[in-house]
This record gives structure tokens, sequence and C-alpha cells, in this order.
């Protein structure tokens, strides 16, 4: 029996090769078989009915296309205002100039531009931008089967005849000589004898598709030998590859990161005709929510990209779904905690690769970001995800956080714990826990936030608390609301708690007097 990957299944049936790969998952293709990472289909098999159409009015007037669910865009809306696909025809894309981004590329001097992000983050539309305002450029979007050398050097050698017809690279000449350790050595020195002297612009997409491959390999050769009359662009998601690190230490590699394609709030406002910051905050600059936001206000049914259920679809089945097993339930453990830290994770889940395993992620950009030297933190609508996905393990965790920092006398992160699980009980024990100290030892970010959940769930407040209330009115200029908790008019309340006025943290030496 023949076999069709599902690149050719998704041409043959005319919709994309994201979606032949979705319906192999959920078993809707009779007969495809998974090996390794590639699907296999059977030549027989039939195009699977769509279940997502449940009426004639869902049912779209043209199939669809590749083109309709490309990295970057945003949801196509329905009728009644619901999606049918998560990304939207290319027709109602809005695409924002981003000529700040588009002079980082190719600098005087670099050998390699390398672009790395997460999905969703506008690299391959930005790289069309700079495609379309340059001379002649050789486009390849890689996929699994590029992992081949001797299929990527086909695809190379087809994608440089659009170009150049009679370019003068031929893969199959190099095929006698696969076997030898000096296979990628001889490929490279051929294709560079072919370019000559000719200005060219090579552009390959979705490089992370080939890590650890003879691939990457030649890639990095290439990058390090790489003629002035070629520039040359890798975009994908992973980080820097180790073997270009020399490179770059010697100032030819020219890196645009995640960091860099987050909209700004100019960029922002642009796309959407308006802004709106709670929304804006939310997405953190992610270009697939500012798209995703932008279509709900089109469709007339705004809401925030926490609530966007297409978009939680999207990170389940294109970002979680693809991570490995002990990776996703790190990340579902985890996803309360406001900045994992590896030591904590290590006591809190029995484990002892988290470092490894946070390391990962960020060198993979799955919405991971390292703050500080031991501390992380995931992207805002990530985390809200995991949150939504991870029953009540995530919440588990955070209790068992709580209760060790406690332990640990780390009262202040025991506070903050606390406040995220709403237990204003347990809020009140480390402040007054942490009164029987220096106060200032703490870092109380949230005071606010901690009177009022005590206040709201009616906690009442030991003396201490008390005080430290008092302290706290009196430092936001309220000097009748510390009067009337105990009704001492005219002292310190820095005194009266036994507290040096220094160690409190919101104004370091305010002294809260009432005045005469």
């Amino acid at each position: 029996m023949k076999y069709l990957i599902p690149k050719e299944a998704a041409e043959k049936w005319g919709i994309s090769e994201r979606r032949v790969q979705f319906l192999c998952k959920q078993g809707k293709i009779t007969g495809a078989e998974r090996h390794g990472r590639i699907w296999l289909i059977p030549e027989t098999a039939g195009k699977p009915k769509d279940a997502r159409i449940k009426s004639g009015r869902y049912i779209k007037s043209k199939p669809e296309s590749p083109a309709s669910e490309a990295p970057g865009v945003a949801p196509a809306i329905q009728q009644d205002g619901e999606q049918n696909t998560f990304f939207l025809s290319t027709e109602l894309a809005a695409i924002v100039p981003r000529p700040r981004l588009i002079e980082k590329i190719a600098p005087p001097g670099s050998s390699l531009t390398y672009i790395h992000a997460d999905a969703g983050y506008g690299k391959t539309t930005l790289l069309i931008q700079y495609a379309s305002q340059q001379g002649d450029a050789v486009w390849l979007s890689l996929d699994e089967r590029d992992g081949d050398i001797t299929y990527f050097l086909h695809h190379l050698e087809e994608a440089f005849r659009k170009i150049l017809p009679r370019f003068g690279f031929h893969a199959t000449d190099l095929l006698p000589f696969l076997a030898e350790e000096t296979f990628v050595h001889r490929a490279l020195a051929a294709l560079l004898h072919a370019l000559g002297r000719r200005k060219l612009i090579l552009i390959l997409d979705d490089v992370h598709v080939i890590a650890g491959s003879a691939v990457m390999d030649f890639l990095i050769k290439l990058a390090k030998s790489c003629p002035p009359n070629l520039t040359l662009i890798l975009a994908g998601r992973d980080e820097l590859w180790s073997g270009l690190f020399r490179l770059k230490l010697d100032g030819r590699v020219a890196e645009l990161t995640q960091d860099d394609l987050l909209f700004s709030r100019e960029e922002t406002e642009e796309l959407w005709g308006f802004f709106d910051e709670d929304a804006y905050v939310a997405t953190e600059g992610w270009a697939l929510a500012l798209q995703s936001y932008r279509m709900a206000a089109w469709s007339g049914k705004l809401r925030l990209p926490h609530d966007d259920r297409k978009l939680h679809r999207y990170l389940l089945e294109e970002i979680f779904k693809q991570l490995p097993e002990n990776m996703q339930n790190f990340l579902l453990a985890t996803a309360w905690l406001p900045e994992p830290n590896p030591a904590e994770c290590d006591r809190l889940l029995h484990i002892q690769n988290s470092q490894e395993i946070l390391d990962e992620l960020v060198r993979r950009n799955i919405f991971t970001t390292q703050t500080s030297p031991s501390t992380y933190r995931y992207h805002t609508l990530f985390s809200a995800f995991l949150r939504q996905n991870g029953n009540t393990l995530g919440r588990e965790v955070l209790r068992r956080a709580m209760l060790d920092s406690y332990a640990r006398k780390e009262y202040h992160q025991a506070a903050t714990y606390a406040l995220l699980l709403d237990d204003a009980a347990f809020v009140h024990e480390c402040i007054d826990a942490d009164l029987g100290r220096p106060f200032g030892q703490g870092n109380y970010g949230n005071i606010r936030g901690y009177f009022d959940c005590m206040k709201a769930q009616n906690i009442e407040l030991s003396p201490r608390v008390l005080l430290a209330r008092g302290l706290y009115l009196s430092s936001q200029g309220h000097f009748h609301g510390p009067t009337n908790v105990c009704g001492r008019p005219f002292l310190c309340w820095g005194k009266i708690a036994g507290l040096c006025c220094r160690c409190w943290p919101i104004k370091p030496g305010f002294c809260a007097i009432r005045p005469p």
C-alpha cells in the first residue's frame, strides 16, 4: 500500500497540513500511523467530514486553504460570532508595518540573522515584510521531512531553481558520497560554488523542526562560511543553536528574540484602531492574541484574551500537546506559582530536574522567561491556560508552597501564596508571625491586597496586625482611620506596635502621627 505524508494529504484534500496532523492525532483518518515525528496516511484514505460544521449556515463557500491557517494570523468569524477555524483568512488579517525590526535584519558585518520566538509571534509575517522590500529571495518553509539531509538538499535545490533556472547545484550528484564523513562539507562546497557571486537572500523558516540532525550541521557551516553576496536568515522557535555561539561572540549574528517581536503599545493601537490597557497587559504583546482580540472587537463580541476559547485551544493543540509528558506535568503543577524557583519546585514536586525543565522551556521559547538567576515566569495567557487545564493539581502545589514557605519562616512569600489562594486567615497568620521580628525583612508588595482580603472575609485582627493596619493607613495619609482603631489619637503607631518606623516597607522613615 502507498502512503502519503500530511503535506501531500493536505494538498490532495485542499486543507492545511496542520489540520491533517490534528485529524491524525484525533484518530479520524482511517489507517493513519505515526512513525517517529511523521504521520503516514494510506493513499486510499478519504478526507474526514468536518465535525465542526453543525448546520447549513456554518458551511463555508470556499474550502480551507493552507494560507488560512498560517501562524500569526487572526481567527475567522462566523455569522454568529463564533470561529470556525482558529485562523482567519489573509484578506481579514491586519498587518502592521514594523520598520524598527526590519532594520535589524541583516545589518552590515553580519553573516546570519537568527529570529526565534514561540508560535504566533509574527516571525513569518516579519520576514514577508522584509523580503518584499529586497531583491531575489529564496524561501524554504521546513517540515519534518527536512530533517533528512538528502530530502533537504533536494528541497533547497528546488527553491533556488525558482529564482535561478540554470542553477548549477544538483543534489543527486552528491548521493554517492552520502556515507562519507565529509558529505556535509562536500555539499556545502558544491552549493557555494553554484551560487558564485550572485546576490541572493536565503530565508529558512521553522528551522526548529530539524534540530539535532546533519541539516543543522550543514546550516551552521553555511553560516560560518557565508559569502558577502548571500544574506542568510533562519527563523524558528528554539533559541540560538550552540554551534553558532562562537559566531555570535565574533559579532556576526544579528539575533531577534521573542522580546524584540513583542508588539509595542503604539503598534498595538495601530493594529486595533483603539487601545485597551487591560487587554494589552494580558497579551504581553503576543501577536496572535492581539489579532484574536482585534477580531473579537471587529465581530462586536469584545472579550479579554483570557476568555478566548479558540486561543486556549491553539495553546492546547499547537504548544502544550507537543511537549513531553514530564514537561506537561511540570507546567500544570507549577502554573499557580508566580515565579517558579527550581529549588522550590524540586522540594514541592519531589524531583531533581526542575532547573533542566525550566531551562528547556526557555530554550524552546515555550512562553517562559527567566526573570533572575533563580526565578522564572510564565506568560500571563499561558499561565491562565495552564490553570484552567490543571484541575486541582496547581492549587494543591501552591498550598504546599505556602506551608513550606511558612515553615521556612519566609512569611512574606507565604502571604503572597495565601493571597492567591484567597486564604485570608493564613494571610493574617503570616503577617502576625512576621511582626514578631522587624517587619521590613519581608517584601510585602501588596499590603493593601492583604488587608482587603482579610476585610472581605471578616477576619478578626489580632492586636499586632491591628496596629500594622494602623501603620499602613497612616502611611497612606488616612490619619482618622488609625485613630479609630484603638482610640489613641496622638501617638506614633510605630511606638505602639513596638516597631521601628524604618522597618515599615511603605514609606521608610515615615512616622504616622495624627496632626494636632
